[in-house]
């Protein structure tokens, strides 16, 4: 029997492969997941499409599935140092080309095939044990947004002031009402860790936001009619509005990073708020 067919019938019996990196996302129109409304698309492709398909095709399996380390809204771009995720395998043929060659290339035609809509970096074969991370983490971990806020009056200094020295502020969350018509009605702490106002005129400011994991970012910008308390708005005691929000960094020491591949696509801010 020669050694392929030997590796062939070994590995047919592997039932799942589990394939792991972390995406930047791009685009405003990109949905995480495919994005269905009564059976029809909202969205051309999506994420786990963009990553999923190719790997798919390549072992040849049968079917698969994604999980990531939370997710963004449509209109939400995943910058930063990325977001972890995990492709599971079902029944895949050829688990025997996983080869970090292989890999390399799979991840090359990844980026080419998204055309600016995402990248992926660390694409990577691990054990299902290893994976278990993405959700026994997920209350633990921290995440950094940066959004652009609208207010209805002029910033003050004592405005700045009063949102550069908010720590460790706990949040009453509502379900959101945007999100209503698919979870269930609940209230739900979480702490919003730093904040860093930086305006840009009379009226919009940068806000960059460390958080608990979890965190309605949206709704603690304008209040969600009063289902987020406190929010940006009650802070500053006026109208608050989001015009675009973006994920900075998600902090999770996953999935094992790749010592030849360059972090040109992370987008760094060394004043960005932070653990310490």
């Amino acid at each position: 029997m020669s050694l392929v067919r030997l590796f062939k019938k070994k590995n047919s019996l592997i039932r799942t492969q589990h394939n792991t990196g972390r995406y930047n996302k791009y685009s405003r129109t990109l949905s995480q997941t495919p994005w269905l409304i009564d059976g029809k698309r909202k969205t051309e492709t999506s994420v786990e499409e963009l990553i999923g398909l190719p790997l798919k095709e390549f072992f040849q399996a049968k079917e698969m599935s994604f999980m990531s380390s939370g997710r963004e809204d449509v209109d939400v771009r995943m910058l930063g140092n990325g977001r972890p995720f995990v492709i599971e395998l079902k029944s895949p043929k050829l688990v025997f080309m996983a080869s970090r060659e292989n890999m390399a290339k799979l991840q090359q035609k990844i980026n080419e095939d998204a055309r600016s809509q995402l990248t992926v970096k660390y694409l990577q074969c691990v054990s299902k044990e290893q994976t278990k991370v993405i959700k026994d983490g997920e209350e633990q971990k921290t995440k950094v947004y940066r959004a652009l806020v609208w207010t209805s009056r002029p910033l003050t200094q004592a405005d700045v002031g009063l949102l550069n020295n908010t720590k460790e502020l706990v949040l009453d969350q509502d379900t959101p009402i945007r999100v209503l018509h698919r979870r269930s009605l609940s209230t739900r702490q979480r702490t919003v860790h730093k904040l860093r106002a930086t305006p840009i005129n009379d009226k919009y400011f940068f806000l960059d936001c460390l958080t608990q994991a979890g965190t309605y970012i949206k709704e603690f910008v304008h209040g969600d009619l009063g289902r987020t308390r406190p929010s940006i708005g009650t802070l500053l005691q006026c109208e608050a509005d989001l015009a675009y929000l973006d994920v900075m960094m998600i902090n999770l020491d996953f999935p094992p990073k790749i010592e030849d591949q360059s972090d040109d696509a992370i987008k760094k801010d060394e004043d960005l708020p932070t653990n310490q």
